[in-house]
């Protein structure tokens, strides 16, 4: 739900960008204007408190009693005072976790072919959604509003994978996804109609940011806990190859960039065979 909140968000936010284009044709203008709030982001400071976990793990039980009293304020519930009393009076040293190396990744053959596998998926991904992304300004059309709407499918998709990712699974969710992006980048091809070509695009860009935004939590439960982030850390780099060679699509016939799109997309599609489904399973330890 998290993750969907924060692609509706997004999407919001993307919508705006387009109605300040719209109205600030110069650059320098919707430059100051779009990073003007980023000046606020140090406030952050003053809202968010530190993690009570991390707190107690580190052995600073006072401050984690008073985020804990906080919470329970904000959530008008009563707390059991020996349990914070208990807590406050802990003197527990920080846990010394066991190094788990990179090596861990390679030497298993089933944590291997995952790590892959989700790596090519992360890419593709990235690759169809940027480049969609940066190719909704030469649609047909107003291309302020061909951006803003563009960027309105991102809270359809998030609002979708909220409902489908637990109904329906990771797995298959994603699956989907790619497959109707692979769709309706190559149907193009098959039709020569303005709007239907239009709508193809949009559902293609749908499905890849259903996929791209599922991938996030997908990810993070196919890996062990030793490794899960540095599992994470390294297919979410490879997806960025695919965010870096986005941007050179536009230099590409059309023909070429949707067979790339699309042949990516399939293609993550195939690779997701390869991976098991973890929903409602346990977290690898």
């Amino acid at each position: 739900m998290f993750a969907c909140a924060t692609g509706v968000a997004y999407g919001v936010g993307g919508a705006l960008l387009a109605l300040a284009a719209q109205r600030l044709q110069y650059w320098r203008q919707l430059l100051r204007a779009l990073h003007a709030p980023a000046l606020l982001l140090p406030l952050y400071c003053l809202l968010l408190d530190d993690s009570v976990r991390w707190l107690h793990a580190t052995a600073r039980q006072d401050e984690a009693v008073v985020v804990l009293r906080k919470a329970a304020r904000w959530n008008r519930v009563t707390l059991n005072e020996e349990i914070l009393k208990a807590i406050g009076a802990s003197t527990n040293k920080p846990e010394e976790k066991k190094r788990v190396s990179w090596l861990t990744l390679m030497r298993n053959r089933a944590l291997l072919i995952r790590l892959v596998a989700c790596g090519w998926c992360w890419a593709a991904a990235a690759f169809v959604y940027y480049g969609l992304t940066i190719n909704a300004v030469a649609l047909s059309g107003d291309k302020y509003i061909n951006f803003a709407l563009n960027m309105a499918m991102e809270i359809v998709a998030s609002l979708l994978i909220m409902m489908a990712l637990e109904r329906f699974g990771r797995k298959k969710s994603i699956l989907v996804s790619f497959l109707v992006c692979g769709v309706a980048c190559i149907a193009p091809f098959f039709t020569s109609h303005a709007g239907t070509s239009l709508g193809l695009y949009f559902a293609g860009k749908l499905g890849a940011t259903s996929a791209f935004n599922s991938l996030y939590v997908y990810s993070s439960e196919l890996f062990p806990t030793g490794v899960r982030a540095r599992a994470l850390s390294a297919v979410s780099l490879l997806g960025r190859v695919g965010s870096v060679l986005a941007p050179q699509t536009p230099l590409l016939s059309r023909s070429a960039q949707t067979l790339l799109y699309g042949g990516s997309a399939l293609s993550a599609a195939l690779a997701l065979l390869l991976l098991p489904e973890t929903r409602r399973e346990p977290l690898p330890h």
